[in-house]
């Protein structure tokens, strides 16, 4: 009795940890775009609506500075990524884990040059990693929150001018 009831913890514990088949196929498309430094897929997997197209630029720019070889080390490539679900990151930042004003800058409204940004979706879901290497040494890592967009696709987010 005692197998099966540790067995089929083990599967409930196991499913939990598990991410949401949405969230396997966001990031592995990510994956996929950064191994073949596809800014296309980066731009296809981005919610545009809302942002003036400088901010969309200035977003999809930064990507592709990151997969160019303009790059200041060009010997960068992709490593891996990690999904953090939005409780986990909240969890992170109770046990001081995560910096709550790292996440704040990400996800909250801005204020540059006296107008406010905020990001153009709004259900946040939690945040993607994404890892590099420089000649096949760790070489630091970005974070990027992702959203839930209108249509329930998971997309990553650009900032828009705030009204009113």
């Amino acid at each position: 009795m005692k197998i099966i009831i540790t067995l089929l913890l083990f599967c409930v514990t196991s499913f939990a940890l598990a991410n949401p088949p949405e969230i396997d196929e966001f990031l592995d498309s990510v994956s996929e775009a950064c191994k073949k430094k596809d800014i296309e897929e980066i731009r296809s997997l981005t919610y545009t609506e809302g942002s003036h197209p400088i901010l969309i630029d200035y977003f999809i720019a930064n990507w592709e500075f990151r997969f160019s070889k303009k790059h200041p080390a060009d010997t960068y490539s992709f490593d891996s990524l990690s999904f953090m679900p939005l409780q986990e990151a909240k969890k992170r930042v109770e046990d001081q884990i995560l910096n709550p004003r790292a996440l704040a800058f990400m996800t909250e409204p801005q204020i540059r040059n006296g107008s406010t940004y905020t990001p153009n979706l709004s259900e946040l879901v939690g945040y993607i990693t994404i890892n590099w290497l420089n000649e096949g040494r760790p070489a630091g890592s970005n974070m990027h929150p992702v959203y839930r967009a209108p249509d329930g696709s998971l997309k990553f987010s650009t900032p828009m001018l705030k009204r009113g």
